[in-house]
């Protein structure tokens, strides 16, 4: 996968909306279940070529026969994982929401949960308040 495009999480979303928009259908036109149920079945299809992967890294090659195929590459669980991040950012735009602030905000939020020192950005500890089961509340 050799790529030279700079990838932004502002730059995903205008082509994979505009793209949607043109190619499949508007991008209220699915709900949110609908988006959801989208990218849990590529999440799925990434945890099952995971598995087969797995399967050959822990038993060794005989397994592959008993997968009925051949063990999938990193490439192609790696292709999986993309398209569920695509799913998952068609989700975040019908819902108003980006990846980007949900990544920091997610990151940031366990980070305070579990006492580490690593952040995105300089995040504002008001900005994660603690509830009474000791996580940061996502309301």
């Amino acid at each position: 996968m050799s790529s030279k495009t700079e990838l932004t999480f502002a730059a995903l979303r205008a082509a994979n909306v505009q793209r949607c928009e043109q190619s499949f259908h508007p991008l209220d036109e699915m709900n949110v279940l609908e988006w959801a149920g989208a990218m849990a079945g590529e999440a799925g299809e990434a945890a099952n070529k995971a598995k087969k992967i797995w399967r050959v890294e822990k038993f060794g090659p005989q397994s592959a026969a008993l997968q009925h195929g051949s063990t999938p590459s990193n490439r192609e669980l790696g292709i999986e994982l993309a398209d569920t991040i695509i799913y998952a950012d068609l989700l975040a735009a019908s819902r108003g929401m980006t990846l980007e602030e949900l990544i920091v905000w997610a990151f940031n939020a366990k980070s305070f949960e579990i006492g580490s020192d690593v952040f995105l950005g300089e995040p504002c500890r008001e900005d994660y308040p603690i509830d009474s089961d000791g996580r940061v509340s996502q309301r």
